[in-house]
């Protein structure tokens, strides 16, 4: 029993010995509730609010699924302030900040993000109200086609004109189709060029977590700061950058003169994800197991020969990591199948051996190589008949947009084109990009930019009849991948039929497969 500052001392005293009940200077909480509540209600029921907050921000309610989710709402924290609410009146602030943390768990950006998508693929939906950004200097009925002049190519000098330098170019490295197409809004953090709540979350994770140890807290500046002094030192080989994992295997300096020895070095080197984990699941859908496995053999070297450097001073040649790693593999190989050991060299060396087509049938081996720093691009394409003799060749240098698979789907037009002229059908045409050649045979969808040479590459497969596109190894194409490389150092088309020069004569011997 407790009396308010106001009562009496005497009718305390004649209170307590009628009721026979130890007097108290205040109860704090009774079933839960304050006793009593003062003009800052807000303080009095903050517990409600942290106790809520403690349910929806564990780390075990960000694994429910959407039903678990809703469950945990309105069973638990919609649930835990009913009592409260039934005796006070609760504070509109309170309750507004309960409802902004149950609305963040529910709908977090990436789903918001992911609805937004859907409205803006759905233009006659009600809430559909979507405006461009027009530079000033533009007018505001200026359309994306009169930047176009009428060979579907950007006007240049008019983007450059009205633009920003940065945004000019990366306006004018987007890829025009040779007819115009209807406008679409694209994803361009996805190959397909559609949204997705998990690329969402991931581009949102960079932007807002850029190189952050997963451990450090982002409150505590000085934790962070020796996290990143502990975790990140500055790589000691090339002293460019801090020495993340990442960085360490695919970025440094030695590491690339590693993978460049390797067939997977303009994989890695145009790869746009910054994680381990994420460029090995991108790597393992284009590659087979057994080039998964060289991978990661490599990456193991390129660590071991970090900790020689560091450790010891000493400094590896690329091609001794690159025959370690290739070794190992081979190791491993012989240690889990003893018994196939006689034919698995015998079955490496069928699988690097260009295959002859079948009797009528010709081939046209595609292939491209980039040079970033010049932004070029280099096709490459050979045409050879059942014998294996040399039909037709062409080089062609292309502007580089940034997208490898874009150039790999250009050199297969490019061949078709080539094969056309020569006159060589029916005709098989090999690729070494497996995602290129899926989504010409339509075993994949896409919605970006590469779809339109795809579905021109279609067209002209149905035009001109008995054309099959398939996928072959890399070490099956060297030679339309010699001939692209030598693209790059060009500055015009260049095709032979029979007559080879004899400057290029040694591609088709000594390279050929």
């Amino acid at each position: 029993m407790f009396f308010s500052e106001s009562t009496k001392p005497e009718q305390i005293s004649s209170i307590t010995t009628i009721f026979q009940l130890q007097v108290v200077s205040r109860h704090a909480k009774y079933l839960g509730l304050p006793s009593m509540v003062g003009r800052n209600k807000t303080s009095f029921f903050k517990d409600i609010k942290l106790r809520v907050f403690g349910k929806i921000s564990s780390w075990q309610a960000n694994l429910f699924s959407c039903g678990g989710k809703e469950v945990l709402i309105k069973a638990v924290a919609q649930a835990m302030p009913a009592y409260a609410m039934s005796v006070f009146k609760l504070p509109i602030g309170l309750c507004d900040d309960m409802q902004k943390a149950i609305a963040s768990y529910c709908f977090n950006q990436a789903l918001v993000a992911k609805q937004s998508w859907r409205i803006i693929q759905e233009p006659e939906s009600l809430t559909y109200n979507f405006s461009a950004n027009i530079p000033p200097s533009l007018s505001p009925d200026t359309t994306v086609a009169e930047l176009i002049s009428e060979e579907q190519n950007w006007k240049e000098d008019v983007i450059r004109q009205h633009f920003l330098k940065e945004d000019a170019e990366q306006i004018l490295k987007i890829h025009l189709p040779r007819q115009p197409k209807p406008d679409q809004v694209l994803w361009h953090y996805d190959k397909k060029g559609n949204y997705s709540v998990k690329s969402g979350y991931q581009v949102a994770m960079k932007m807002n977590f850029p190189e952050k140890p997963s451990c450090s807290s982002e409150n505590d500046k000085s934790w962070h700061a020796i996290w990143t002094v502990v975790q990140f030192p500055w790589c000691q080989r090339c002293k460019l950058a801090k020495e993340t994992v990442f960085h360490t295997l695919y970025e440094c300096k030695a590491s690339k003169k590693i993978w460049r020895l390797t067939p997977f070095g303009e994989d890695i080197e145009f790869s746009k994800v910054r994680d381990v984990l994420s460029l090995l699941q991108d790597l393992n859908e284009k590659r087979r197991k057994s080039e998964m496995e060289l991978i990661v053999a490599v990456c193991w070297s390129i660590w071991h020969s970090r900790n020689l450097f560091l450790f010891k001073n000493k400094k590896e040649d690329p091609q001794l990591s690159v025959a370690a790693a290739e070794a190992m593999v081979q190791s491993y190989s012989r240690i889990q199948m003893p018994q196939m050991q006689g034919n698995s060299q015998q079955s490496t060396a069928n699988q690097k051996q260009w295959k002859h087509p079948s009797e009528g049938w010709f081939k046209v081996n595609v292939d491209v190589a980039v040079r970033v720093e010049q932004q070029r691009t280099g096709l490459g394409i050979v045409i050879r008949n059942l014998g294996g003799k040399v039909m037709g060749a062409a080089m062609k240098p292309t502007k580089f947009i940034g997208k490898v698979d874009f150039a790999k789907a250009e050199a297969i037009r490019f061949g078709l084109e080539i094969a056309e002229n020569v006159g060589c059908f029916p005709l098989i045409v090999e690729s070494d990009s497996q995602e290129v050649v899926d989504l010409v045979n339509s075993k994949k969808s896409s919605r970006a930019e590469i779809f339109w040479v795809a579905s021109e590459v279609q067209d002209r497969m149905k035009k001109l009849n008995q054309v099959k596109v398939q996928h072959t190894p890399r070490g099956c194409n060297t030679l339309a991948h010699s001939l692209a490389r030598l693209a790059l150092e060009l500055n015009d088309f260049v095709f032979w039929v029979d007559n080879i020069p004899l400057e290029f004569l040694y591609l088709f011997t000594q390279l050929d497969e």
